[in-house]
């Protein structure tokens, strides 16, 4: 069994794939605190064009069961969020929009790039 305070120092690798336009992404622990507020501290990326991934280490959390907010604001000023996205080490995800729907969603994938789980996220314009 893992102690307490080694999960919450290691990083969890995670490649993120943006399809949709360039944008600032945070992706951060899944905590009341962090839902109630919009002052997340600096994009977990900056400015990831569209069409294009970055592999980030994210902290790992117990408290928070490996739970995360993912937070966007796109160049044309449309906010994206959804909560409770659970992430654990070598994962990627797909950022992706249904123009026609007016809908988005986070594809999760593990290591093997087998689409596990998808989340509709909620957008609006700022």
């Amino acid at each position: 069994m893992l102690k307490r305070g080694i999960m919450e120092n290691a990083n969890i690798a995670l490649t993120v794939v943006n399809h949709v336009k360039t944008a600032d992404i945070w992706i951060i622990p899944d905590t009341d605190k962090n839902r109630k507020t919009t002052l997340w501290g600096n994009a977990t990326i900056s400015k990831l064009d569209g069409d294009t991934s970055k592999k980030v280490y994210i902290p790992g959390s117990v408290d928070t069961h490996e739970l995360y907010l993912i937070r966007m604001i796109d160049k044309d000023q449309m906010f994206y969020s959804v909560d409770g996205v659970w992430l654990k080490n070598n994962q990627s995800i797909g950022i992706r929009e249904n123009c026609e729907s007016m809908s988005a969603f986070i594809d999760v994938f593990d290591e093997e790039g087998t689409k596990i789980s998808e989340y509709e996220m909620f957008v609006a314009r700022l």
